[in-house]
């Protein structure tokens, strides 16, 4: 039989180290607390001193956050599971991670499947929270990398490669710019959050889709991608989509006239006609109801697209 982990709880709040210290008493033989500390500061000295294999770690605390006390580190060889109130930004970069946190007050399911789950990918672990700490967001930013986890081991991603997310029962494929596909660990659920800030949409319930790479949408309602492949949207989702692509496409034109140059011969009268915002949208819809880009295609995806073209359920 294996040794035990020896895990450290950092938390300022006394009362939920002593209930965590008192839940990890059923995992008698798999964890192993091997001391307690009551900040950041404390954290860090512990660490150094003890060497878990597992910290429980708060991420809000005074003077030194869980944030701030992993970057003082100078080296961080150990699996974490953080421990927080629901804090919304924190949660989201964790879990963009494949890191696991336990919300307050800790309930023993979530305690047990966070556990388990460090168990199953310890050595995996000390990476992914140095990830966290590169790419970890303000409250105001919305993360743009996550961490999918394959079966080949972690794949850090940018959400700009990616056309679409599509589940496969308790997974997910994520299909890439370059016609690569990627098969994640998680279902498409754990994902529709993470997303849905950086211009992405759940068109059905086994789809999500990058709105950067919506070709149109017909009648129908089906749904063309970049890549060729067509996609079934649902009937209260056809909407949000035709919003979201025109929104993006006067983001385009607007980043676009703010980047303008123009020769000197040109009146004021001429630059200011060719910056109108009042431009016409050049997503129409045609006499049949069907919604386009009328403009010429310039975008020619490199690769194939896979062995899924076609209508997708």
């Amino acid at each position: 039989m294996s040794e035990p982990l020896r895990a450290l709880i950092v938390d300022d709040d006394a009362f939920s180290r002593a209930q965590l210290e008192i839940e990890l008493r059923r995992h008698n033989g798999t964890v192993a607390v091997v001391g307690q500390g009551a900040n950041g500061v404390e954290g860090a000295d512990l660490i150094s001193k003890l060497r878990p294999d597992l910290v429980f770690l708060d991420v809000q605390m005074p003077d030194m956050d869980g944030f701030a006390m992993l970057d003082a580190l100078p080296r961080r060889d150990f699996a974490v599971i953080f421990i927080t109130s629901f804090e919304a930004y924190a949660i989201r970069a964790i879990r963009y991670s494949a890191l696991d946190y336990l919300l307050k007050p800790i309930k023993s399911m979530e305690l047990d499947a966070a556990i388990a789950h460090v168990i199953a990918q310890r050595d995996q672990l000390p990476a992914r929270v140095d990830r966290l700490l590169l790419d970890r967001p303000s409250q105001e930013r919305v993360p743009d990398t996550l961490v999918i986890v394959t079966r080949k081991g972690d794949r850090h991603l940018r959400t700009a490669e990616i056309l679409r997310c599509e589940a496969d029962r308790n997974y997910t494929w994520f299909h890439l710019r370059r016609g690569e596909k990627l098969l994640s660990s998680y279902p498409l659920n754990t994902y529709e959050e993470f997303l849905a800030g950086n211009e992405f949409l759940r068109v059905h319930r086994s789809h999500i889709v990058n709105v950067r790479h919506v070709r149109s949408c017909n009648a129908k309602g089906l749904l063309t991608m970049t890549d060729g492949t067509r996609i079934e949207v649902s009937r209260r989702r056809k909407t949000e989509v035709i919003s979201a692509q025109r929104a993006e496409r006067a983001g385009d034109r607007r980043r676009s006239r703010s980047s303008m140059t123009f020769d000197d011969h040109l009146s004021d009268k001429d630059t200011s006609a060719m910056r109108d915002p009042y431009a016409v949208d050049p997503l129409v819809v045609d006499l049949q109801g069907n919604i386009g880009d009328q403009r010429p295609r310039l975008y020619h995806p490199p690769g194939g697209i896979g062995d899924d073209q076609g209508l997708d359920g």
